[in-house]
């Protein structure tokens, strides 16, 4: 019988950064430098200038590009989200971006939130 449980290393859970949110947890653990599948590259856009629901939605989800007023980054399809979209921000991360790929910067145990600063983004 074929078990996802070996398969799976990440997991919505809600967070004890924002007490009302959620936030994306290890299922085991991850090593130093280790590559974390947080997003699928073809889960995301630009929008300039949103209007109406989706204006609501990029002020509250979105990431912003400060170089530009009213651009965002944000999931090309709002009812499906890859789970990078729900990385919660820490001034202590211990996710980083580094060359295109979001990777572990120290040893992450199993059950531990996964944070990224997000000025490190920008």
């Amino acid at each position: 019988m074929y078990s996802m449980k070996n398969k799976i290393i990440l997991q919505l859970k809600p967070s004890k950064i924002h007490k009302t949110g959620i936030g994306v947890f290890s299922t085991k653990p991850i090593k130093k430098g280790s590559v974390v599948p947080l997003w699928n590259n073809k889960d995301w856009r630009v929008i300039k200038d949103p209007k109406g629901q989706e204006k609501d939605l990029c002020n509250h989800f979105c990431l912003t590009d400060d170089r530009i007023k009213n651009k965002f980054h944000c999931p090309k399809d709002w009812n499906y989200k890859s789970i990078g979209w729900y990385i919660n921000d820490s001034a202590n991360p211990n996710i980083s971006y580094d060359g295109g790929k979001y990777k572990a910067i120290r040893n992450i145990g199993a059950n531990k939130e996964l944070t990224v600063n997000y000025d490190d983004l920008e």
